[in-house]
């Protein structure tokens, strides 16, 4: 669905995506919207048009976790106890193996580097694929989210544990203080100038520089500790999705929530990302929704209401 000029239109690209069970939605090179769901199998979204491949989805433990695409144009998906799915470019589907002796293991991420090497998150520890060969790494369990930034560092959220880096070939943990050290990270997003803002389960947003990190919590006058997805746009405003609040705002250091907007789209938002026509598109347990970041914009600043 699509906000404009403050009313709710139906989108034919997304007219018949309502599933409830949403998990995980990314974009690629060529505009396609991926989005993966517990039950309903992957759909990919084009502008036209809409596509289900289904992939053997059946609930929550053979549901899609993560969706990304590799430097070579193919597609990785993370299907828990179903292991990992690669959409090659060429449109083959093709299954690797959980690389793990455990039958009740569950992939939890994957994420494909341009060096060549796949990271995969499992619960029992964090796996780097380098074609045949098989690094383990049981300390870092629970891998559930992974991020590149600009200068070529992955940052990975482990469940309960906080955030660990890999740059160089070798891992660190990121000092966090005390309060926020076992956080759950569930998203990262990166300014032009290099500053990181993380999204929390339980903990609100992170922003760190190089200065330190900033907890951006209710205590600290923010609207949720529970944050399910960030997003920064080319203006520098973060884009923050919530559960039990919705949608939120932060521009030029004001927190900005638009109540009416959490009742059209949800209350809670799992996904944000952009595509190249200056959209947002939003993963939310209702479904899939798109609208202009422009008439977005205006709605989280008031300026555009429903009629």
């Amino acid at each position: 669905q699509r906000i404009t000029a403050g009313e709710i239109v139906t989108t034919a690209s997304v007219a018949n995506i309502t599933a409830a069970n949403l998990t995980c939605i990314s974009h690629d090179r060529e505009g396609n919207i991926w989005a993966g769901a517990a039950r309903d199998g992957l759909l990919r979204i084009r502008q036209s048009a809409s596509q289900i491949i289904n992939l053997e989805a059946r609930g929550a433990d053979t549901g899609f976790r993560t969706v990304m695409q590799g430097p070579d144009g193919g597609v990785w998906l993370a299907q828990g106890r179903k292991g990992i799915v690669r959409l090659r470019a060429d449109g083959e589907v093709v299954r690797l193996p959980t690389a793990t002796a455990d039958e009740a293991d569950e992939i939890l991420g994957v994420y494909a580097m341009p060096g060549g090497e796949v990271f995969v998150g499992t619960r029992g520890a964090l796996q780097i694929w380098r074609g045949k060969q098989i690094e383990v790494h049981p300390e870092l369990r629970e891998a559930r989210v992974f991020f590149v930034g600009r200068d070529g560092t992955l940052w990975i959220g482990l469940r309960g544990k906080g955030i660990v880096r890999w740059k160089d070939g070798a891992f660190s943990m990121l000092p966090l203080p005390p309060e926020v050290s076992d956080c759950t990270p569930s998203s990262f997003a990166e300014t032009a100038g290099g500053e990181l803002y993380v999204g929390t389960w339980q903990h609100g947003l992170l922003h760190i520089t190089a200065q330190g990190v900033e907890i951006m919590s209710r205590e600290a006058g923010s609207v949720s500790n529970d944050i399910r997805s960030v997003y920064v746009d080319q203006s520098g405003s973060v884009w923050v999705g919530t559960r039990g609040f919705g949608l939120t705002l932060l521009e030029n250091g004001q927190l900005r929530v638009a109540d009416w907007t959490s009742e059209i789209l949800d209350q809670r938002i799992d996904s944000i990302i952009a595509d190249g026509d200056d959209n947002l598109w939003l993963g939310t347990p209702r479904g899939i929704f798109m609208a202009p970041r422009k008439e977005l914009l205006a709605a989280m600043r008031g300026e555009l209401l429903p009629t």
